[in-house]
C-alpha cells in the first residue's frame, strides 16, 4: 500500500502522481517476470537479435494485411 500526502496538490498533479506510481508498479512486475523466465541475464547481442526478429515478424504481418 502506498500513502501519499495530496494536500495542496491540484487535480492534474494528483493524476500525474498516480500514473507514475502505476508505471513503477508495472515495471517492477515486468522485472520480476523477466527474472523468473531467465531473461534478466540476456546479452546485448541476444536482445538485439530478439528485437530484429520481432521487427521482421511485424513487417511480414503488415505486408500480409496490406495484400488483403
Amino acid at each position: 500500500m502506498l500513502v501519499y500526502d495530496i494536500a495542496g496538490q491540484d487535480f492534474e498533479g494528483l493524476i500525474d502522481l498516480l500514473n507514475r506510481a502505476e508505471a513503477m508498479k508495472l515495471l517492477e512486475e515486468i522485472q520480476t517476470q523477466a527474472v523468473k523466465k531467465g531473461l534478466d541475464s540476456m546479452t546485448m547481442d541476444e536482445i538485439d537479435s530478439e528485437v530484429h526478429a520481432q521487427r521482421a515478424l511485424r513487417a511480414q504481418q503488415q505486408k500480409r494485411r496490406a495484400k488483403v
